[in-house]
């Protein structure tokens, strides 16, 4: 991954579970910044969803997202890497819709389809309860799910460094 890359945390941290995107993203940006100094990446955090995304990952030739995943029979706290947007349309039940991969889609099309995507979906058990603690197994989890997710940027080259 070379050029422009979005670090882009989604979630509500107003609304449980669903913040573990935000929360991780800020942690993964520490330690990018604090391992690589890579100015050619920036973080944001979000609680848009839907097309209202595509102002957010325009400009940017790399972009890659970390959001909650509420999955039936899934064990919160684990992390899913999705580097297909094509094929991984609808992969559960997101508090932001499924409105996520057709906009990342339709951003990498809009750059003439070179733009790399990747997202990191992390399970999660409650995104609808308000309160701004992460549940229990994603708190527990949640060292572990920053590392698994800096560790396979860094092993898969998915932000450039020096």
């Amino acid at each position: 991954m070379c050029g422009k890359v979005l670090l882009l945390g989604l979630g509500n941290t107003i609304m449980s579970d669903d913040g573990a995107g935000i929360i991780a993203g800020r942690a993964v940006f520490g330690k990018i910044r604090e391992n690589l100094r890579d100015e050619s990446v920036e973080f944001l955090e979000s609680s848009l969803s839907g097309w209202r995304l595509l102002d957010l990952v325009g400009g940017f030739d790399n972009v890659i997202v970390i959001d909650s995943l509420c999955r039936e029979g899934q064990s919160a706290g684990k992390v899913f890497i999705i580097d297909d947007v094509n094929r991984a349309m609808t992969p559960g039940t997101s508090a932001h819709g499924t409105g996520v991969f057709q906009v990342l889609k339709a951003s990498s099309v809009a750059g003439g389809g070179n733009k790399e995507i990747v997202v990191y979906a992390i399970s999660v058990k409650d995104p609808y309860t308000f309160g701004e603690k992460l549940s229990v197994e994603v708190e527990r989890n949640m060292r572990q799910i920053v590392d698994e997710i800096f560790d396979d940027i860094m092993k898969n080259r998915r932000v450039k460094w020096h």
